[in-house]
């Protein structure tokens, strides 16, 4: 099955560190499966030869779900058993059975797994947990879907548990399960599912209703003991909320639509009114918000709001990684979830850039290069696959890369690795790496499985290979 790519909205100022918030687009699954896994081609018929780069585990019918930020490796077999594994090599961990519909979400060094999930949102399940520091356990039998978070040294996890159509527990604990506490019980699941981040590496902010309460408070809880403080109340549903890179500074709004930000264990700055959702700077200087459908930057310290966008911006899609323009959508369809796509400065005042003014745009993968000059995103999408196309604020006219392409996702500079040629009939398509100013394809990989990802250095991607038994397996090759 094909599902949407979470894109992380980051921060946006130009001087400042990316700090993606949490909550900000809750309607926007992450990955949640990947591509049914193909049957190898006997290779009595079909001479491939092996793929290039070094086998790290043999197996027919093997498929990739996920890769943390320590490069371990999170796939299925055959029997929709997952397994983690080094990307460098190493014996494999058997995990869990994932049942029909399951979300594999990697929160830096964890993994949070829901399994057998129900098939209509809000999404419930049971929960596993993993990390190669605290290996796999079960967390709770019923869980809303990704509503978890985890802190970046990966020692310490908040998720929902005892979960119901209208209800559920917040409960934090260390990564391996162990010292759970039990943070809030019986909160209303109602248009409110929660908002979770680490501020720091023992302090989770969490953005929730209260029993019995219809708008939400956002509480931080610190230390071993996880003790609760609020920091604002009465807020908007659902739920959403940002923070800077020192996790001191949060942005929300109100129950009123008041945009605020609020200093941990200081006061409360109000910016502007009917604030939709936005996020902070990583500084903390800065906010980028929606006023209604307008787009606006404002400073922190002495708040003057500034129209960037007077109208038509209705969802946030991605904020660059130097954070001066992000990706906005005015509309989406119903039916197939797919939207338009336009590009604005988030510094400077004027009209967006038109990537995509049709209905059929979407992210898969990597909305950016990593140096921000282009934007990546994909059109005409069919069958699992659609036309990767590029474009800089203030193009004419998108350039496309590749068609039938899968995913794609940023390396250093200007240079992407992407797929192209996508067979539906064995979800298989070929490898490249490409500068996307110079347009001159490097091919890495023939006929791979389409679902693959980069590691965390960006200097080697993993993939699984099933074009014939004999070879089939994951690989991990370096980029050229």
């Amino acid at each position: 099955m094909r599902s949407l790519v979470l894109v992380l909205l980051v921060a946006a100022c130009g001087d400042d560190n990316v700090q993606p918030p949490d909550g900000s687009m809750p309607d926007r699954p992450p990955l949640d499966a990947p591509i049914d896994a193909p049957v190898p081609i006997d290779g009595s018929t079909i001479d491939a030869g092996p793929p290039p780069g070094m086998k790290v585990h043999p197996g027919a019918g093997l498929s990739l779900w996920a890769i943390t930020s320590d490069d371990y490796v999170i796939y299925s077999d055959t029997s929709s058993v997952l397994w983690a594994q080094a990307a460098t090599g190493g014996t494999p961990t058997q995990l869990t059975a994932i049942g029909s519909l399951a979300f594999v979400v990697p929160h830096g060094r964890v993994v949070f797994i829901w399994k057998d999930s129900t098939s209509t949102p809000p999404f419930r399940s049971a929960l596993g947990v993993w990390s190669a520091a605290g290996g796999y356990h079960d967390a709770t039998t019923s869980s809303l879907a990704f509503a978890a978070a985890a802190s970046d040294d990966g020692a310490h996890i908040a998720f929902t548990a005892n979960a119901s159509t209208t209800s559920y527990d917040l409960i934090g604990a260390n990564a391996d399960l162990g010292q759970p506490a039990v943070l809030a019980t019986s909160a209303n699941a109602t248009n409110c599912i929660p908002a979770l981040r680490f501020l720091t590496a023992t302090t989770a902010a969490v953005a929730y209703c209260a029993n019995g309460q219809t708008t939400a408070r956002l509480n931080t809880f610190a230390g071993a003991t996880w003790t609760a403080t609020t920091v604002l109340g009465n807020l908007s549903t659902p739920p959403w909320f940002s923070a800077d890179t020192s996790g001191t500074l949060l942005f929300t709004s109100t129950s009123t639509g008041s945009g605020i930000v609020a200093q941990i264990g200081g006061g409360a700055v109000p910016i502007d009114t009917d604030v939709r959702d936005g996020f902070l700077t990583a500084s903390g200087m800065n906010v980028i918000y929606r006023n209604g459908t307008a787009l606006r930057r404002s400073s922190v310290s002495a708040p003057n709001p500034v129209t960037l966008d007077a109208l038509g911006v209705v969802g946030f899609v991605a904020i660059a990684p130097d954070q001066t323009s992000l990706l906005f959508m005015s509309a989406r369809s119903t039916s197939t979830g797919w939207n338009d796509l336009y590009m604005a400065s988030t510094t400077t005042p004027g009209a967006p850039t038109t990537l995509r003014p049709s209905l059929d745009s979407q992210i898969f993968g990597d909305a950016f290069t990593a140096d921000s000059s282009h934007a990546l995103f994909f059109t005409n999408i069919v069958n699992n696959a659609g036309t990767l196309r590029t474009c800089t604020l203030g193009c004419v006219s998108p350039l496309a890369v590749a068609s039938a392409s899968y995913v794609a996702f940023a390396l250093t500079g200007r240079n992407i690795v992407y797929n192209e040629g996508y067979d539906p009939a064995t979800g298989q398509a070929d490898i490249k790496k490409v500068d996307v100013v110079t347009m001159l394809p490097t091919p890495l990989v023939e006929r791979a499985d389409a679902g693959f990802f980069p590691t965390h250095a960006k200097d080697h991607i993993v993939f699984t290979w099933n074009a014939e038994a004999a070879d089939a397996g994951l690989y991990l090759l370096p980029l050229p």
